[in-house]
């Protein structure tokens, strides 16, 4: 048999194959089919060559109805199933969970509601749970829970540290879900708030987090996530390296130091420029930091840290202002200093603050 009498064979199974793929499933009889065909073809030449070419078109064939019933077989497999984040969230019952202390949840069964401004929690490679330097004392069945949530308030901030080695500020409304030890060969969180990460490099393993409406992937740097509005506003600010950022529409942009990613999801718009990052990371440090910002932005930032609700006018949002809030303190001694930094004064009606403009 020539070598083009081979191809047309080994096209013509693979025609077969395809065929057959229209089907619900690779039959016995489906199997018998594809041997006829090789069986025909070789009967067309003598014994001599029969002999000798049966043993080579046959491993041949043999090698392409062994790979053909497996790729078949493959494609029936069950395949690893991304992750179902919002499943998690939705499932989550929300009235089991205090809103003035950061939560951590390990389970269904078992959840602690940690007290404080700020919380440091360690997750470490031996499987230990360390909280604020304490080991916490977890059950053995509680250890296979395949993710933990950390869950921070408004007026709160945490420190957490991955199974990797990769360390996160969680800003506060925000809530991280994450694998106690990560898979073989997938690094992956969800986020939904603000975080800044300080990703433990791997060239072998990218990181990936996931947001409501966009993916940032990276192998190991420094940026800042951070989703507004149901995750239809995300940003994404680089501080080192460079990151990958995809859009709930496969749309996909490189972002390199000092750039801001924006992205509107509602008008399928992205953007993408030039920043001083220390105003969009120095929260982390556990202060706010102003050069010449729209007032109206200030406000933005203090009532979504604090929770609280601030109105204000079209005036107010004309003002600019500089300075430095520290997040430790409290709302009242922050909108103090505010006060002395643009000309405004407050007044509090019921559970609103109300921004003016001094005559």
């Amino acid at each position: 048999m020539k070598d083009n009498d081979i191809h047309r064979n080994v096209k013509a199974f693979i025609s077969q194959l395809l065929q057959m793929q229209q089907k619900e499933a690779f039959s016995a009889e489906d199997e018998d089919v594809l041997w006829n065909r090789i069986e025909k073809a070789n009967q067309k030449y003598t014994k001599t060559k029969r002999v000798r070419i049966y043993i080579l078109s046959s491993g041949i064939a043999a090698s392409i109805a062994v790979l053909a019933i497996a790729a078949w077989n493959f494609q029936r497999w069950p395949q690893e199933k991304e992750t179902d984040y919002l499943s998690i969230i939705n499932t989550e019952p929300q009235e089991n969970l205090p809103s003035s202390n950061i939560q951590l949840l390990l389970s269904e069964n078992q959840r602690l509601s940690l007290d404080g401004k700020e919380v440091e929690i360690d997750y470490q490679q031996d499987g230990d749970i360390i909280v604020n330097d304490e080991k916490l004392d977890v059950k053995e069945e509680e250890e296979k829970t395949k993710f933990n949530q950390l869950i921070v308030p408004a007026g709160k901030r945490s420190f957490l540290t991955l199974a990797d080695g990769t360390k996160m500020w969680v800003n506060s409304n925000t809530r991280v879900i994450y694998p106690v030890q990560f898979a073989k060969g997938k690094r992956e969180i969800f986020v939904e708030g603000e975080t800044f990460l300080d990703v433990n490099r791997n060239e072998k393993i990218p990181f990936i987090v996931k947001t409501r409406k966009i993916d940032v992937t990276v192998l190991g740097t420094q940026f800042n996530v951070s989703t507004a509005d149901n995750g239809s506003i995300s940003e994404v600010v680089l501080v080192s390296g460079k990151v990958e950022v995809k859009t709930s529409l496969n749309k996909k942009s490189i972002l390199y130091p000092s750039q801001l990613f924006s992205y509107n999801a509602l008008t399928d718009k992205s953007n993408i420029k030039e920043v001083d990052i220390s105003g969009y990371v120095a929260w982390k440090d556990g202060y706010y930091q102003f050069h010449r910002q729209s007032l109206d932005v200030v406000l933005k930032r203090i009532s979504k840290f604090y929770g609280a609700q601030i109105e204000w006018d079209e005036n107010v949002k004309k003002l600019t202002c500089s300075g430095k809030l520290d997040l430790k303190d409290d709302l009242a001694s922050v909108l103090e200093l505010l006060t002395k930094a643009a000309p405004i004064k407050i007044k509090k009606q019921n559970e609103i603050i109300h921004i003016y403009v001094k005559p």
